[in-house]
């Protein structure tokens, strides 16, 4: 569901979301995305209505507002953050935490840079000879979130989106 609400944050185009485009696009089965429809309506951030034999999500809200009623609905990303070293030659996967945030912003680069994962991928990789999970961090080391959606979903050249970088570090007190 929260994918949903971040993907029409971030939809450019016509605000009208069926359950099979909303599979296609996002990676989800269509049974899925009907489920997630229903609990939309049901929390009163979208509206469903039935054109021919097609079900419609409509958000009535501007972005600003769906974002401000969906806010206290949503929940980190983040399953679980680990220090890992590794001697990949691309990026362990995409910019988030601090590292996405000095992206966007004018704050320095952390010394470990941070990547995230989705917990699937993370399964995938996690046996690698290549790659080795610290206990704390190390000079060289990064940062890995691992995530409860595929971060790349939104992602812009290598950065995992604002929204889920917002959701991500919310309960961060570092005051930067």
């Amino acid at each position: 569901t929260q994918v949903v609400v971040l993907y029409a944050l971030l939809h450019d185009g016509e605000p009208r979301f069926t359950p099979k485009k909303l599979a296609n696009r996002l990676g989800y089965t269509a049974m899925t995305m009907t489920r997630v429809l229903d609990e939309l309506e049901g929390a009163g951030l979208g509206q469903i209505s039935m054109e021919g034999r097609e079900r419609v999500l409509r958000f009535d809200r501007n972005k600003k507002e769906l974002w401000g009623n969906a806010l206290e609905r949503l929940r980190s990303p983040v399953k679980k953050r680990l220090w890992v070293k590794h001697s990949l030659k691309k990026p362990l996967g995409t910019k988030a935490g601090l590292s996405a945030l000095a992206y966007y912003s004018a704050l320095a680069e952390p010394a470990n840079p941070v990547f995230s994962l989705e917990g699937k991928k993370w399964k995938g990789i996690k046996t690698d000879k290549n790659l080795r999970v610290l206990d704390i961090s190390e000079p060289y080391a990064c940062r890995l979130e691992i995530w409860s959606y595929p971060p790349e979903l939104f992602a812009k050249s290598g950065v995992v989106d604002r929204f889920s970088l917002c959701l991500s570090m919310r309960a961060d007190d570092d005051e930067r």
